[in-house]
């Protein structure tokens, strides 16, 4: 999987998260304006972990109406479909514990005959000690009919370098 990604929902994350980074390994979840990300709030999620359990601080409206209710302080394993969890805790928790952005790629089965392909742009956020002990991950889905239960194609997943624009070829 190549690093280049030009969604602009994802740019537009990346970049603000560049911003409020300011030379630091993660930018503190205070740093982090909604209001700053304009429409692409709409696809983003702020995630902190808590002991070995994950907790939505922020849901975006486009996501939200793919789960179909608000999902802001729930934890991941009341919402997240449990054939699904594995998968995204493994995800946050890899950012978490490196400290490293990454880029993924998968597609899955929501409900039957509502499959997506998801594009995510995770970005780690720290404590106030300076630890890392959430996320930022926005996202891109699009319909794709041929993601079902009995298709369910592994997660693409690349960590990228923080210093180097998203778009930098490989």
């Amino acid at each position: 999987m190549s690093r280049r990604f030009d969604d602009p929902i994802l740019l537009r994350l990346w970049d603000h998260w560049q911003s409020v980074r300011a030379g630091r390994a993660a930018p503190h979840v205070d740093d982090i304006s909604m209001a700053a990300l304009g429409s692409s709030a709409e696809h983003t999620m702020v995630i902190e972990r808590v002991g070995p359990r994950w907790r939505y601080l922020s849901v975006g409206d486009a996501i939200r109406r793919i789960y179909f209710y608000p999902m802001e302080r729930l934890y991941l394993d009341a919402v997240v479909p449990q054939n699904l969890l594995a998968r995204a805790v493994e995800r946050y928790a890899r950012v978490c514990d490196s400290g490293r952005p990454a880029l993924t790629r998968n597609g899955y089965e929501i409900t039957a005959g509502l499959g997506f392909a998801v594009q995510r742009l995770i970005l780690p956020l720290a404590r106030e000690d300076g630890s890392i002990g959430g996320v930022i991950c926005g996202q891109v889905m699009q319909k794709a009919p041929d993601r079902t239960a009995d298709h369910q194609p592994p997660d693409q997943f690349e960590f990228l370098d923080s210093e180097k624009p998203p778009s930098a070829a490989t």
